[in-house]
């Protein structure tokens, strides 16, 4: 049954009587009229799922709420007999007994009900929105702003039973199985959506009209609530039809599922858009104890299409001052009777938590609702927690130290100390620049944190505290040049988390050691054919260290070889040069003579370079020389 109401029906119910309504008594409520935007239509996603599954959308106190706006008062007299006029604010019948299945809940019946309990019931029996159930009502006869409905109009309410062709289906007629009738078969489409011509995710040929020669198009259909509507109303309305708004398009125009769009958008808000999470904050307040500080966040939040379940909340919290932020996740899933009741939904929707603030400042926090990757702002609001004196300290001293030949380092001398916690040893935090520019910061050094932890009893005296609060620091260097060095005293009491003033910064400069210095005596070839390699070479830095000779040899085949060692032995000029000592007034072996195996005949180049050893020549390592020697 893929037409299941006629197209006569829903032409007369949807256009003529909605026209009518609002020329002569004002249909359309004055406050919402004509406020929707045909020209919004969306063909392929008239109503999303979420809205239109919504079995909690309205209670039936809403519903009946919702009927007494609508019509606020019924008008029988105006028909030729009144006695067969009820509105449907007033209107009330008995129910049917419907067994559970696998689309709906089933009903029970021998109930006198009123047409607001009907709706409820139904939506909630079958999981379709109370709000569909009211837009279809309208739609199709009218029934919700008419203010003198005559019984025939219940009869076929939903317009279900009602082909195109053919006489409405007896078994289907009186308004509770009309209503019940017509949410069975959308959760049929919904179960079954292979089994008819339109389908959710594809794109479809549509008609405008059920006169194929007015023709239509075809429509990519978004989701299983706009397929079922397509189903139940098999026409899509032209550009002469949404033109008109509310008005008559032109011959091929049709106007059920343009209406059902206009209705449900004046009277509820955008079909397509899933109604917002919903909730409250009772509280929020700043717990401050010796222990530290949180912010208590209590209240209350559901999102209306899954009530009985529990949903999440995150909390966002950023620190004005500066600017940091952080976000808190938890659940709603508290009691709170008090919200079931005033909303007549079931599950827990509570919450009551303490976030943990570390640092003093002033806090906005950002309350949001989450559910199924969407989520609604409850609040954001601001709150301060008064701020404790910053730590303080000195930096008294910038000096350079050398450890031998290995590095140097920066000698950083000063005291700190926290107010909040004036008897307890606090971290200094040094931030060095070196000279080729690039920072490093240091909370440890070589291992061992950077506190301020030697004793100061000038510090103690001056400032009438105890414990101790010194620091002096040495900071390995490798590089020569300019450092700026900068402390920083880091507070420990958690009213000063970040809270961490400079204390000073300072300059100073350490210079490269003098190059290193040597001679490319001889190059020889030796009666095996090895090349001789003669000569000597020292480091000022470290006059009496004899240090490596790096050999580089360009062979006559244009191929290059660096030597570092020869034959596994490491090229150190290590031999004795008194001619050299004398020369320099220094001490220790600094002559170097290699032998370099050769394969090749032809014309070699030798080049030496003198290695520094000491930190301050790392990486400067002149050339001492270059030779050039023939064999044959």
């Amino acid at each position: 049954m893929s037409n299941t109401r006629r197209f006569m029906i829903a032409f007369i119910s949807s256009l003529s009587l909605a026209v009518a309504a609002v020329q002569m008594i004002g249909g359309v409520p004055s406050d919402t009229a004509l406020a929707a935007n045909a020209q919004d239509y969306d063909a392929g996603n008239i109503i999303s799922d979420a809205n239109f599954y919504d079995s909690n959308a309205l209670t039936a106190d809403q519903v009946q709420s919702f009927l007494n706006e609508r019509v606020p008062t019924c008008h029988p007299e105006w028909d030729s007999n009144p006695a067969d006029i009820t509105c449907l604010k007033d209107y009330r019948t008995a129910t049917v007994t419907k067994s559970a299945n696998a689309y709906c809940s089933g009903y029970q019946g021998g109930l006198t009900q009123s047409a607001a309990q009907i709706i409820d019931g139904v939506a909630r029996s079958c999981g379709i929105s109370q709000k569909v159930l009211l837009v279809m009502l309208q739609k199709e006869q009218g029934l919700v702003n008419n203010v003198y409905p005559s019984s025939y109009r219940y009869r076929s309410a939903m317009g279900m039973g009602c082909p195109d062709t053919a006489a409405c289906d007896a078994q289907y007629y009186g308004f509770f199985n009309q209503v019940y009738g017509a949410a069975q078969q959308y959760k049929i489409y919904q179960a079954k959506p292979s089994s008819y011509a339109y389908q959710a995710g594809r794109n479809n040929y549509i008609q405008w009209s059920p006169n194929a020669s007015c023709g239509g198009s075809t429509v990519y259909i978004q989701n299983q609530a706009t397929a079922a509507l397509y189903i139940y109303t098999p026409y899509r309305p032209n550009s002469a039809a949404l033109a008109a708004g509310y008005g008559s398009g032109d011959g091929c125009s049709t106007y059920g599922n343009r209406n059902f769009f206009l209705y449900y958008s004046d009277w509820f808000g955008s079909p397509t858009q899933r109604p917002p999470i919903v909730g409250n904050v009772d509280e929020l307040s700043v717990q401050d104890t010796d222990a530290g500080a949180s912010l208590r966040v209590r209240g209350w939040t559901y999102d209306p299409t899954t009530s009985a379940s529990s949903i999440q909340l995150h909390a966002y919290i950023t620190r004005i001052d500066d600017g940091s932020r952080s976000g808190t996740p938890f659940s709603a899933n508290g009691a709170r009777p008090d919200v079931n009741a005033a909303f007549s939904i079931t599950g827990s929707h509570g919450f009551d938590v303490a976030i943990p603030i570390t640092k003093t400042g002033t806090y906005q926090i950002c309350l949001y609702g989450v559910n199924s990757s969407r989520n609604t702002l409850l609040t954001c609001q601001t709150r301060a927690l008064t701020e404790q004196a910053s730590p303080q300290g000195s930096f008294d001293e910038l000096s350079l130290g050398e450890n031998g030949n290995t590095n140097g380092f920066l000698n950083v001398r000063g005291w700190a100390y926290d107010p909040a916690t004036s008897a307890t040893s606090i971290p200094v935090h040094v931030y060095v620049t070196r000279p080729d520019g690039t920072t490093a910061g240091y909370s440890t050094i070589n291992g061992t944190p950077s506190i301020a932890n030697q004793a100061r009893p000038d510090v103690n005296a001056a400032f009438t505290i105890t414990g101790n609060h010194g620091y002096n620091f040495q900071i390995p260097i490798t590089q020569t040049g300019t450092y700026k060095v900068c402390t920083y005293a880091i507070g420990t009491n958690w009213r000063n988390t970040g809270n961490n003033p400079q204390i000073g910064c300072k300059n100073v400069t350490t210079g490269a050691a003098a190059a290193p210095r040597g001679s490319f005596d001889e190059l020889s070839l030796t009666s095996d054919n090895a090349l001789n390699v003669r000569g000597w070479a020292y480091d000022p830095a470290t006059s009496a260290t004899s240090i490596p000779v790096h050999v580089y040899v360009t062979r006559p085949d244009g191929t290059t070889a660096g030597y570092s060692t020869i034959n596994g032995t490491p090229t150190i000029a290590n031999q004795a040069r008194p001619d050299v000592n004398a020369a320099f007034t220094i001490t220790g072996n600094h002559g170097y003579n290699f032998q370099i195996p050769i394969t090749q005949t032809g014309t070699y180049k030798v080049c030496t370079y003198a290695i520094g050893t000491n930190w301050r020549n790392t990486g400067n390592n002149p050339q001492i020389g270059c030779k050039n020697i023939t064999t044959k």
